[in-house]
């Protein structure tokens, strides 16, 4: 497989040859001085963040014990960068005294952690077309650090019409809803708690009424240097819409019209024993979830009938830092997922692979890749062109795949009145802007549209991203991507539309 893909594999070592050299630093220096350890940790805060999520975002506890001064400094700048990485915070800074050495030699550190809160609260018209899944028009209200947990709170009113449908003009499908995301983080009894409450609620003139539920409550309990994270959730589901493939034999709509779900999971996070300098430790996270669709004196239909166990597995390192609105640092993980129906008795399995890399080349310009690779073992994934910008995510049916992205943001504009003219409450015209022009490529096996996993069958795409990011608010910012598939355009010698051209306004980064 490896002769018939030389891009993808130039590209791990270019990323990790830029990388590894500026990002990674020995963890603890060799000095003669300390031990020191950290005796406590005290918050000033600028704003409404809690100082539990605090702790959480940055891993920093009492007792942590480092072997000397380098290693010291070196932990309290990894810290400070965690901290920074949550852009709900508009500045962070760790300080800390040191105490007189005790008994044992050891020296007692006391910390300080001082943050500032950006501005995370917004609400605006807005726009979504993404030309693989439909139209949104909304408005859409955020907190992105709700009640000071460092986690969103996020509202949407408005109408949204899937991609068959609008190209049809067949309005009366699309639906206008309410949707409400919200996860909230607590402490309690001196542990880890986390409430998960989401709602839809959504009317269509064709199909009437509809609602989705998921209300859990999970627990962390730390288990020595690792945690256990057990869930429980119940689901309520209302008119819900049939998968396409079950739409030919069931009808759009699930028959019966409402049915419960309950599931439990629980997931482990393991720190091995391998070491990956300016990463920590690797982790190991295995997962269990068992999952029921019910309902009471009624038929639950075929394509929700169970239960289903889901046996997952995931290695994983990296960190990403923000350094300004770039991003520099590692990620990769390798994971494994088992569905098994034991209704069915049915298995459903892969396996997948993902490497991203970002290097600031300059203060104004990125270098950014992913490549990923998946291996379904049973059924192939419907969306399979869903990392590529230039084919629509259903146009290919996977069976198995490596893809390839290839980014250089630019920073072209930057917007900063209230520095011109020395006025804070000018921020909020300040902006940022990058332009990103992109490469994806591709080899996958597609039983379903005839395409083997060979360079004759490669899928290359292109095309540019512009992200805007307003100044006075970290926790926002707004993409627009336009992509084509680089092959069917040479072949008609235009720009191509239908499958070969993909559009998305929206948030967020596409990795």
């Amino acid at each position: 497989m490896r002769k018939h893909f030389n891009t993808p594999l130039f590209l791990v070592l270019f990323l990790l040859a830029a990388i590894t050299p500026s990002f990674v630093q020995p963890l603890y220096a060799e000095t003669s001085d300390g031990p020191y350890y950290i005796r406590s940790i005290t918050y000033a805060i600028t704003g409404i963040t809690q100082p539990f999520a605090l702790r959480n975002a940055a891993d920093i506890k009492e007792g942590e014990l480092l072997a000397n001064k380098a290693a010291l400094d070196q932990y309290i700048n990894i810290k400070t960068q965690l901290l920074l990485n949550n852009r709900v915070l508009e500045k962070a800074e760790i300080q800390y005294t040191l105490g007189k050495a005790e008994a044992d030699g050891r020296i007692p550190v006391d910390v300080t952690v001082k943050t500032t809160d950006t501005w995370n609260i917004i609400a605006l018209p807005y726009f979504k077309y993404d030309s693989s899944k439909g139209l949104e028009i909304s408005a859409k209200a955020r907190d992105y650090n709700f009640l000071g947990t460092m986690q969103p709170l996020k509202i949407d009113l408005g109408y949204e019409i899937d991609r068959e449908p609008l190209n049809n003009q067949a309005f009366d499908k699309g639906a206008f809803f309410v949707d409400i995301d919200s996860n909230f983080p607590f402490r309690a009894w001196n542990l880890d708690w986390n409430f998960d409450f989401d709602h839809y609620f959504g009317y269509t003139y064709k199909y009437g009424f509809e609602y989705e539920n998921k209300t859990g409550l999970s627990l962390s309990i730390p288990i020595q240097s690792t945690t256990l994270t057990i869930s429980a959730y119940q689901g309520v589901s209302i008119n819900q819409e049939n998968a396409d493939k079950y739409k030919p034999l069931y009808g759009d709509r699930y028959a019966d019209y409402w049915y419960l779900s309950n599931w439990l999971r629980a997931d482990w996070t393991i720190p091995t024993s391998i070491k990956v300098d300016g990463f920590s430790k690797v982790l190991y996270i295995p997962s269990l979830q068992i999952k029921q669709n019910y309902r009471p004196f009624g038929d639950i239909g075929e394509e929700r009938i169970g239960p289903v166990t889901t046996i997952a597995h995931k290695l994983a390192f990296g960190r990403v830092d923000w350094i300004g609105n770039f991003r520099r640092g590692l990620d990769i993980s390798l994971s494994n997922t088992n569905d098994y129906n034991l209704y069915k008795t049915s298995w459903n399995k892969s396996v997948q692979a993902e490497l991203i890399g970002h290097y600031p080349l300059f203060s104004f310009a990125e270098l950014s890749g992913r490549i990923q690779g998946a291996y379904y073992f049973d059924e192939p994934d419907s969306n399979g062109a869903s990392p590529l910008r230039g084919i629509l995510d259903s146009a290919i049916s996977a069976q198995y795949g490596i893809y390839a992205n290839f980014d250089v943001p630019i920073r072209v504009i930057k917007f900063v009145p209230s520095e011109w003219f020395g006025k804070r409450w000018l921020r909020i015209f300040d902006i940022e802007q990058q332009w990103t022009p992109f490469i994806d490529t591709a080899l996958v096996k597609d039983p379903v549209h005839n395409l083997d996993f060979s360079s004759n069958d490669m899928l290359i795409t292109s095309g540019a991203e512009v992200v805007t990011f307003p100044l006075f608010i970290r926790s926002f910012y707004l993409r627009i991507s336009v992509g084509f598939n680089l092959k069917e355009a040479l072949r008609i010698q235009a720009l191509p539309d239908g499958d070969n051209r993909e559009i998305f306004i929206g948030l967020g980064h596409h990795y």
